[in-house]
């Protein structure tokens, strides 16, 4: 989450979650469901489930057979004394696919090349639209960046401006996961996963020998 004035990445780790705006918090309805996170049988994704070292809360769905446990950062513990904000950035700094939400639609960018991860390939900027009446639903504006190496990935006519109900969210989910797939077929991911798969099978066969 970005706040107004915010355009670096270190900026959004910091924010809090008494700083998590009402269209922030409705963005994460629309992305899923808030669940406990003490005594979560459900997919993790890596956050502790047990002493709430992560946070208490975050958002979860299964969406077409997927488990998604989003990391957000306003929900996981702030630590006052870190300026990097090293263990929210130990989570969402190994995501593949990283969502931006920016609290106002105006011309201030996020600045790209403050994210120093080399995990993070898929940017996906999320900007609310101010101005809907309730004759009008409410809709995000969205912008997909990804790094050099990566393919066009479907759906590939996805549009800048998504409303907010089911069908736009199923639209929204399937890019973000067909992205992550892409990834995995990029340079950087594609050389790395064929050594794993040597050494696995390297394994295999002195195990069987």
């Amino acid at each position: 989450m970005l706040l107004p004035g915010q355009t670096l990445e270190y900026q959004g780790l910091t924010n809090t979650r008494e700083s998590c705006t009402p269209e922030f918090l409705d963005f994460l309805n629309w992305l899923g469901e808030p669940v406990q996170l003490q005594g979560w049988k459900g997919y993790r994704a890596g956050l502790d489930v047990i002493g709430d070292t992560t946070g208490e809360t975050s958002v979860y769905t299964n969406w077409n057979g997927y488990q998604i446990m989003y990391h957000c950062a306003p929900l996981m513990p702030f630590n006052p004394k870190d300026h990097h904000q090293v263990e929210r950035r130990r989570f969402i700094g190994n995501d593949i696919v990283v969502i931006v939400f920016k609290e106002n639609d105006d011309d201030e960018q996020f600045d790209l090349s403050s994210v120093g991860s080399r995990q993070n390939h898929i940017i996906c900027i999320v900007r609310p639209i101010p101005g809907e009446t309730p004759a009008h639903p409410k809709s995000y504006r969205v912008q997909v960046a990804v790094k050099e190496g990566i393919r066009n990935f479907s759906p590939l006519h996805f549009p800048t401006i998504l409303q907010r109900d089911d069908a736009s969210r199923d639209l929204f989910l399937l890019k973000l996961i067909c992205g992550e797939r892409a990834a995995y077929r990029a340079k950087a991911f594609s050389t790395q996963l064929s050594r794993i798969r040597e050494s696995l099978l390297r394994d295999v066969i002195e195990a069987h020998q």
